[in-house]
C-alpha cells in the first residue's frame, strides 16, 4: 500500500509543471513586447511628426493601452526576486543566509560583466553615427571620464549624472534590488503572510509611491511569497481535467485584462498596480498562453535576449533610426520592426561574445572574484 501512494505521488510529482527558467523566459517575452510597445506608441508627443496606422484601433485607443504596460518594470523585478527566491527553496535556514552572499554577487557580477560590452558597442556605434562625448558627459566642467566610467558601469541614475542612453536608468534599480534582496527576505522570515500587505501599505503610508522602490515593494513581496508557497503552480494544477475550472481560470484571465487596461484611472496606487499587473501575467502565461507551443517558443526566444533588447532597443527607434522605424506605418508592423532589429542586434552581441571567449572569461572572473 506504501509503495502504491509513493508511486502515485512519484506520478504527480513527474505530471506537475513547474514554473522554471523556461517558464520566466517565456513571461519575459511578453514583457519585452510589451516595453518596446510602451516606448513606441506611450502619447501624441512621442509620435510627433509620424503618420501611424493604428487600424482597426484608434490611436487613442491604442496609446491607452500601451500606458497600461508601464508594470511591466515591476514584472523583472518580480522574476528577480521570484527565481532568487526558488534557489534557496527548501534549505535550511542556516544554509539560505549562507547561500546568500555569493549567490547575490554572482548575480550583481552577471549584470555588470553583461552590460559591459554593450556599453563598449555603443561607444563605437556613437563614434559611427558621430556622435559628440564631450556633450553627452558635460557637466558644469566635471570630470568627462569620471562620467563614462560610470556609465559603463550602469551607475549613472544612482548618482544622477549624464547617460548615452536614458533606458539604462534600470541598471542602478537593478543593482539596488538585487542588494536589498536579504532585506526583504528576512523581513518575510519574520512577518510571513503580513509581509506582503505591509510592502503594500508602507510605501504608500510614506509617500514612496511615486518613486522607483516604492512603486515595486509590493511586487517584489510577491516574487518571494509567490515562490515560498509555490501559488503559480498551484493555480495552474487546480482544476486541472475539470472543463468548468479552466473556463473559470480563462474567463478571469480575460477579464482581469479588461480591469488592466482601466486600473490607474480607478485605483491611482502605483504600487498595486504594476504588481496588480506582473501577477495577472504570471499567472495567466503560466496557466494558458505559456503552454501554445509556437507562441511559447517564440517568447522564450524573446526572454533569453531581453535584457540586451532592453539596453539596445532605444538606439534603434530613439537616438538614431527614429525615422526609419516609424517609416513603416502600421503600427503593429512598426514593433516587429522594432522587435526583430533589436533580437538580430542581441543575438549578434551574444555570438560576439562567444566567439571572442568574453564569456568563458567573465565565468572565471566571476569565480576567481567570489572565490
Amino acid at each position: 500500500m506504501g509503495l502504491k501512494t509513493r508511486t502515485q505521488q512519484n506520478k504527480s510529482t513527474q505530471a506537475s509543471v513547474f514554473f522554471d527558467t523556461h517558464q520566466s523566459n517565456i513571461l519575459k517575452g511578453f514583457f519585452i513586447i510589451c516595453m518596446l510597445a510602451h516606448h513606441l506608441f506611450y502619447d501624441e508627443a512621442t509620435l510627433a511628426g509620424c503618420a501611424v496606422d493604428f487600424a482597426p484601433f484608434g490611436e487613442h485607443q491604442v496609446i491607452v493601452l500601451v500606458q497600461s504596460f508601464k508594470y511591466v518594470m515591476a514584472g523583472f523585478t518580480f522574476l528577480t526576486y521570484y527565481g532568487m527566491t526558488a534557489k534557496l527553496k527548501g534549505k535550511s535556514r542556516e544554509e539560505k543566509w549562507a547561500m546568500m552572499p555569493s549567490m547575490i554577487g554572482k548575480r550583481v557580477l552577471t549584470l555588470l560583466f553583461s552590460f559591459l560590452p554593450v556599453y563598449f558597442l555603443s561607444v563605437i556605434l556613437a563614434v559611427f553615427m558621430k556622435q559628440d562625448f564631450m556633450l553627452i558627459y558635460s557637466r558644469e566642467g566635471q570630470s568627462f571620464f569620471g562620467y563614462a566610467v560610470l556609465d559603463a558601469f550602469g551607475l549613472a541614475d544612482f548618482f544622477q549624472t549624464p547617460t548615452m542612453n536614458v533606458t539604462w536608468w534600470y541598471m542602478s534599480f537593478a543593482y539596488v534590488i538585487l542588494l536589498m534582496y536579504p532585506f526583504f527576505y528576512a523581513v518575510y522570515e519574520r512577518f510571513g503572510i503580513l509581509f506582503p500587505g505591509g510592502a503594500f501599505v508602507l510605501p504608500i503610508a510614506m509617500g514612496w509611491d511615486g518613486r522607483y522602490l516604492g512603486i515595486c515593494a509590493f511586487t517584489l513581496a510577491l516574487g518571494i511569497y509567490t515562490k515560498e508557497h509555490d501559488l503559480l503552480e498551484k493555480w495552474r494544477n487546480a482544476g486541472e481535467g475539470r472543463p468548468e475550472i479552466v473556463l473559470f481560470k480563462l474567463l478571469i484571465c480575460l477579464g482581469g485584462f479588461v480591469l488592466l487596461v482601466k486600473l490607474p484611472y480607478v485605483v491611482p496606487v502605483s504600487n498595486f498596480n504594476f504588481a496588480a499587473g506582473t501577477i495577472w501575467a504570471a499567472f495567466c502565461f503560466f496557466t494558458f498562453i505559456g503552454r501554445i507551443p509556437g507562441v511559447s517558443r517564440l517568447l522564450a526566444l524573446l526572454g533569453k535576449y531581453s535584457m540586451n533588447i532592453f539596453l539596445v532597443h532605444t538606439f534603434i527607434y530613439y537616438y538614431y533610426f527614429r525615422s526609419f522605424i516609424y517609416s513603416f506605418g502600421h503600427w503593429l508592423l512598426i514593433l516587429a520592426v522594432l522587435l526583430g532589429i533589436s533580437l538580430a542586434v542581441s543575438v549578434a552581441i551574444e555570438g560576439l561574445k562567444k566567439v571572442t571567449g568574453y564569456d568563458r572569461l567573465m565565468k572565471n572572473m566571476i569565480a576567481r572574484i567570489l572565490s
